[in-house]
């Protein structure tokens, strides 16, 4: 549309040229009262015209459909931007309710594993009790999870009608974050003088990332 656009345009100002010569011969030609120049100025301007109109219309056509064109480019970026913006507060909404489940759910873990030691025997077995704290905790973690995965959904509606006005990369990485402390408190590894700062570290991320949506 754009080559259309220059061709109408160079197309009405070449003929607009062409016209006003031909029109200096014809005028030429009966200020000296000789019809050769007469008759070629009339016969250039009758030829030339409808060509100069063609390149008018042209352009006006194309200039149209190219405004056109960008008007609806504009109300796509601008729909896509409030999709954007709202499936991210949507996202914000729902992410501190998700952090702080998996903080009560974490924090029952531990306190339930250190009361397990505190009254083990010798076959403390840890695998057994790491599967019995995230049992007693499955509620909220199945919470967590349903959570997390409307999370999920929200970013994948960011990561469509991303247009580069908002900073998507923030939104997937506190996306990132708290799937990591999902993941940890679902099934807890490492060792139980490991889990308290372990905890921390990912819980305060979280923190740091909706602190960052809400800023």
């Amino acid at each position: 549309m754009e080559f259309i656009l220059i061709t109408g345009v160079i197309t009405f100002f070449v003929t607009c040229l062409i016209i006003i010569g031909f029109a200096i011969t014809w005028i030429v030609g009966k200020i000296i009262k000789r019809n050769g120049p007469k008759r070629t100025g009339k016969i250039g301007i009758i030829i030339t015209l409808p060509i100069m109109l063609i390149g008018l219309i042209a352009t006006g056509i194309s200039g149209y459909k190219i405004d056109e064109q960008q008007a609806r480019a504009n109300e796509i970026v601008k729909n896509k931007n409030y999709l954007f913006k709202k499936a991210a507060q949507q996202f914000s909404n729902k992410y501190l309710s998700v952090g702080s489940t998996l903080e009560d759910a974490g924090t029952a873990e531990y306190k339930s594993w250190g009361d397990s030691i505190d009254n083990s025997d010798d076959d403390f077995d840890v695998n057994k009790t790491v599967a019995n704290i995230v049992a007693e905790n499955i509620s909220d973690i199945d919470r967590a999870d349903t959570g997390v995965s409307y999370l999920k959904k929200r970013l994948n509606v960011m990561s469509k009608n991303d247009t580069g006005k908002y900073d998507y990369k923030g939104y997937e990485k506190a996306y990132n974050r708290i799937q990591k402390f999902y993941n940890f408190v679902s099934y807890p590894n490492g060792s139980y003088d490991d889990f308290s700062d372990t905890m921390t570290t990912l819980d305060n991320n979280v923190t740091d990332s909706y602190n960052w949506m809400n800023q």
